[in-house]
């Protein structure tokens, strides 16, 4: 009998680890930024965008975006920001002879968002693929700063 208590107690104690666990994941990720792509084509440019990067920081500290990094297919080029509304940027010669690069850092015009507040910032790039993978590097603004990197992956398609 006292082996079956004992065995009981451990199924609930091992019960509770597994909800505190999950409660526990779920609350970090609550606070966690949310980060996606937005986009808009270029007219009779099919391999050129216009991608707009929007952050919504639900985290204590606010984030600062320091470097841009193209995976795979995609080169990146220069760079406008902040955005305010949905501007449709003209494909003109600057864009169009702009070196392209894989990695572009963002320089004064930095993504910067928040406690509780959203960001956005413009990027024009050339994709051969339908698939979009940018590295996003940063830090956190904060007392002491610490380095963060987020992974944004989208499909390439035509925005509102």
């Amino acid at each position: 009998m006292t082996n079956l208590i004992s065995a009981l107690a451990l199924v609930v104690s091992a019960l509770s680890l597994v909800v505190s666990w999950r409660v526990g994941r779920a609350n970090a990720r609550h606070h966690e930024p949310l980060i996606w792509l937005s986009f808009q084509g270029f007219e009779q440019q099919p391999e050129w965008w216009y991608a707009t990067l929007h952050i919504r920081n639900r985290s204590a500290a606010g984030i600062q975006i320091d470097k841009v990094i193209a995976k795979g297919k995609t080169r990146l080029s220069s760079y406008r920001g902040p955005i305010i509304g949905g501007k449709r940027w003209q494909f003109d010669d600057a864009v169009r002879d702009a070196p392209l690069v894989k990695e572009l850092p963002l320089g004064d015009q930095r993504v910067w968002a928040f406690p509780g507040e959203d960001g956005a910032s413009g990027i024009i790039l050339r994709s051969s693929s339908s698939d979009v993978v940018l590295k996003l590097v940063g830090r956190t603004i904060e007392a002491v700063p610490k380095s963060i990197r987020f992974r944004v992956k989208a499909q390439l398609h035509e925005g509102e």
